[in-house]
């Protein structure tokens, strides 16, 4: 994601991502991706007294369990090798101002 000047981003993209526009049944063409470098999954910002935090995939700040294929799959905080959830109480204790 790109965003403003004013954001401090985190889970910032690395130098080789990558990213291609969607299009549904579409198999993307080498030529069709683009560098995502500099970008990234979320930013926070202050905006007049308050505060914001943007995430760009809302599944990382969810807990999802699902079975495919007879195989159950965690995501998000589900995963327990995924830090999602110290992330979660992160954003939600710098929105609250309980971190500076």
């Amino acid at each position: 994601m790109s965003y403003p000047p004013s954001a401090v981003p985190f889970l910032r993209l690395s130098a080789d991502a990558r990213t291609y526009p969607y299009r549904q049944g579409v198999t993307p063409r080498e030529e069709d991706f683009q560098s995502a470098a500099g970008a990234a999954e979320g930013v926070a910002m202050e905006v007049g007294k308050g505060r914001v935090v943007i995430v760009s995939d809302g599944a990382t700040l969810t807990s999802q369990l699902t079975r495919v294929a007879g195989r159950n799959l965690e995501y998000g905080m589900s995963h327990d090798h995924a830090d999602d959830r110290q992330l979660a109480l992160n954003i939600m204790h710098w929105l609250s101002r309980a971190l500076n």
